[in-house]
Parts: C-alpha cells; structure tokens; sequence
C-alpha cells in the first residue's frame, strides 16, 4: 500500500513539472477572420496617423497596457517625447546602453524590449494572446523558418536581423508594409511607424529577400478564418464586408473625356453615387488603373476618384491651368504650359475663343518648331468691356487636334 501511493506521489510530482516545464499561455485563443485583422490594424494606423504619441510605452506596465488595449485605449503607454540622445533633450525612462547606444528599459511587453515588445504588444490587440517566444510555435501560433505558404499576410510576426515587427500588407511591388517600433535610426530607437520595413539605410525588404535567405521566423497566429469572399456590385464582400483587392497599375498620364455627362465616382463601381460629372473633352490626370471585383476596368484620377475606363481617351499632351493678365480695357494676354509624352511632340499649338463653350473658334495659332517639353504659349488677344469669354488651347499632334480644358475671363 505505501510503495502504490509513493508511485502516485511521485507521478503526480513528475506530470506537475512537466505543466511546470510547458511554456504557458494565459489567454485563451480566439477565432478571427483575415478582414477582422486588417481592419484592427487599420484602426491602430488611424489613431497612429492623428496621435501627437509617437513613442513606445513610457514606463507604463504591462498589466495596465492589456487592460488599456482591452478597452481600445492605444495612448495609455504612448509619449510625445523620444529616447535618451535625442536632439531635442526630452526623454523618457531610459538608462541603459544596448549596443553603444542609449536605450529605453521601459518599452517592454511579452518579455520582448523595444521593437520585439511592441510586436507582441500588437498581437496582444489583434489576437489577445502574447507571443512569449519567437523560436517555436504557441498553442495558438505556428513558427516558420521561411515564408508560410501562399505569402505573407496581414497579422503575421517577423523577426529579421535583430527587429521585430507585425504586417500589414505586401504591395504590388512586394515590399513588406509594417506596424513597428522603428528601431533603424539611433535617435529614434522606440517610435512606432506604420511603414515600409528598412532593410539598411537605402532598401527595405521584399518578400523575395526573405525567402532567399536564412536566419528569420515567422509566427502566425492559428485561428484565422480566410473568408471565400463573395462581392456585391459595390466590391464589399457578402459575408465578412472585406473591399475587393484591386491591384493598381500605376499610368500617370492624362486622359480626357469622350462624351458629355461622364460619372466621377468615389469608388470604382457603377452603383455608387456620382460625385460629380465631366463634360466632353475635358482633362483629367490618371494615377493609376485597376480592374473591379465585375472585371471591368476602372481609371483613378489624382483626386482619388474613379472613372471607367470606356469614358476615358489617352491624352498625350498636358494643359496647364490659362493664366490671364490684363494688359487694358481692350486687351488680355493668356498663358498656358504645355506639356507633351515622349514621341508625341505638337506642329501647331493655337487657343479657342467664344462667348459661351459652343460655338468656340481658333483665334490665333503658332507652329511649334522648338524641342521644348515643357514650354509656355501665350496669346495677346482683343475683347470688350463687360462681356464673359471662354478660352480653350490646343495642340495638333500627327494630325491629331487635342483640347486642354475650358476657362472663362470676364472683362470689366
């Protein structure tokens, strides 16, 4: 009877320090979707974007951080004011030297300092769980070596060469974008960016770098649901609400309108209400252009606007806004910068005037013989007293007339 309970003491005692001996894991672990993380962070990069606190946890502990977080307080923790060194001389705890530099004791979380806490302070938010290693996967995270299959995504924890930060986004461009605690310039040592992620003092990282090379770890959290979207006429998705990822080309060029009454719009889906309308002819500059979650092109201006793309003609020459000075009762001189794409160089520039927009008729015209690009045309041009002109410069182009946009100048 002694030597059975003595064997279960002593089991008892063995599996008490095998729970002991488990990394431990307070919160428990939560569902979420793709588009729930993307929108928490985007809600973190908005408070970041307006906050004068651009600092990492300024002496505040971590119980109070979690209870801060849990309320969606992002300031508690937050300072204005940078680390030790800095040029300004304002400074919060920090005292200690961590690689010959002045760093900062007080910006920790998860057991992580500096950029490594604010990473898990991050997943904090997003997951409610702290990452309490980076070297081996949670009960609630998976470790990688390399990049996870399919790419990164929003939420996933990096470590490369000695920082720690949290993704947002890869771009088209397959640059990584991060929310971090910026740890590249010395003066700076805890202020946290939503940013492309250094690589060294001129490059950042691609995804490409990462799977090229060794030495990193990436931690995902396990419980994200990815959401089979099903998209409605205006690009949101049916079941999570997520925005269709249209993936932009950049074109910077200007275009013009096609035909009169042409729908501006905030986003690029023919339900959504006009902002406004373009007339026949009439420039617009094109940033970038993308295709809808309908498969129908779409062209965005620089205003941030949308326009189809059946409404839009590439323009290759450029109007500059008409400037007009007042030479006398009788007189006024119009003035407008050309600009023109590469093997599109205008024979003949001229301007249009008339007392409304229909009828206008060329008034004077020039051929153009320099190699100028940009180059300014003016125009010395006879009105009357008290009537309403409207102007409008042109360019001929291999044949071609293209108009720059209608202006008015009344007379006094």
């Amino acid at each position: 009877m002694i030597r059975r309970m003595l064997s279960v003491i002593l089991c008892m005692a063995l599996m008490l320090t095998v729970l002991v001996a488990l990394p431990q894991e307070a919160e428990a672990a939560q569902s979420i979707t793709l588009s729930e993380i993307e929108t928490k962070m985007d809600a973190y990069i908005s408070w970041l974007n307006a906050s004068s606190k651009k600092y990492w946890n300024a002496n505040v502990k971590e119980a109070a951080l979690k209870a801060a977080l849990d309320k969606g307080d992002f300031a508690t923790g937050m300072t204005a004011y940078r680390c030790a060194g800095s040029s300004d001389n304002k400074t919060h705890s920090c005292n200690v030297t961590v690689n010959g530099k002045i760093g900062c004791t007080s910006n920790t979380f998860g057991g992580g300092k500096q950029c490594s806490g604010f990473a898990r302070y991050l997943w904090y938010y997003l997951f409610g769980v702290t990452v309490t290693t980076t070297a081996s996967s949670g009960s609630s995270w998976t470790y990688y070596d390399k990049v996870p299959t399919g790419g990164l995504q929003a939420g996933d924890y990096i470590f490369c060469k000695g920082h720690a930060f949290v993704v947002r986004k890869v771009d088209a461009s397959g640059y990584v974008w991060a929310i971090h605690a910026n740890g590249h310039s010395s003066s700076l040592p805890c202020m946290v960016e939503y940013a492309r992620v250094f690589k060294d003092d001129q490059n950042y990282w691609k995804v490409s770098d990462f799977q090229s090379a060794s030495g990193f770890r990436f931690l995902r959290y396990n419980n994200i649901t990815i959401c089979q979207h099903v998209y409605d006429n205006y690009g949101k998705c049916t079941k999570c609400g997520a925005d269709y990822p249209i993936a932009l080309t950049a074109v910077n060029k200007t275009y013009i309108a096609v035909k009169n009454d042409v729908p501006v719009r905030t986003s690029p889906y023919s339900p959504v209400a006009v902002k406004r309308y373009l007339s026949k002819g009439e420039n617009v500059y094109v940033t970038y252009k993308g295709v809808n979650s309908r498969g129908n092109l779409w062209y965005k201006l620089n205003t941030g606007e949308w326009v189809y793309s059946g409404n839009l003609s590439y323009q290759p020459v450029t109007f500059g806004t008409i400037k007009f000075t007042r030479n006398s009762s009788t007189s006024v001189t119009a003035r407008c910068t050309i600009t023109y794409d590469k093997g599109y160089k205008p024979t003949k520039v001229g301007i249009r005037k008339g007392l409304s927009k229909s009828p206008m008729v060329s008034v004077d015209s020039d051929s153009v013989t320099h190699s100028k690009n940009p180059f300014d045309a003016w125009y010395d041009l006879k009105v009357s007293r008290g009537l309403k002109y409207y102007y409008q410069f042109y360019a001929v182009i291999n044949g071609k007339t293209y108009y720059g946009n209608v202006q008015t100048y009344k007379t006094t």
